[in-house]
């Protein structure tokens, strides 16, 4: 039997477009081409869902960048960072949105502008935005991604 947190965020999953591309830990590997843009809570821990997924195949490098405070989430917080993975040397951009209980659309809508705004002053050409996750707020996914804004014009974004 399935928890109710998993149920309600199979829910908020069902709830996004199409478009999002629904990969699973197999599939990791098959992330497309380009940098990744990973936004966190601040106090979501361990990391769960893709951003889990991901510090797990980097090792817990994510997690030791949490821990030491290198980033720690908060809202409005940004870093950029190089990696390897699967062979492929990317850029990762991570974003904070604070604390799970206080995120709502209004949230994603200001750090998204932020983000993009990061991003296209990288001269990012194609990013594959992991889409955040909670463990106590199933909806936050959907929130999230109604509330962000459209990427800037010119830049290809997968979601996932």
């Amino acid at each position: 039997m399935k928890s109710t947190a998993q149920s309600k965020t199979n829910e908020a999953i069902k709830q996004l477009p199409q478009s999002v591309l629904r990969m699973r830990l197999p599939q990791l590997g098959q992330l497309p081409d380009g940098d990744l843009g990973l936004f966190l809570f601040a106090d979501e821990r361990p990391l769960s869902g893709m951003s889990g997924i991901l510090d797990w195949r980097l090792c817990g490098r994510l997690s030791r960048m949490l821990q030491e405070e290198t980033f720690a989430g908060r809202r409005q917080e940004k870093l950029l960072t190089l990696f390897s993975l699967f062979g492929k040397q990317r850029r990762l951009f991570l974003f904070g949105l604070g604390d799970v209980a206080h995120f709502h659309a209004d949230v994603a809508a200001d750090v998204g502008r932020a983000a993009w705004d990061t991003i296209r002053a990288a001269g990012c050409q194609r990013l594959v935005l992991l889409l955040p996750y909670s463990r106590t707020r199933a909806e936050v996914l959907f929130q999230f991604y109604e509330g962000l804004p459209k990427p800037p014009q010119g830049l290809p974004v997968s979601y996932i």
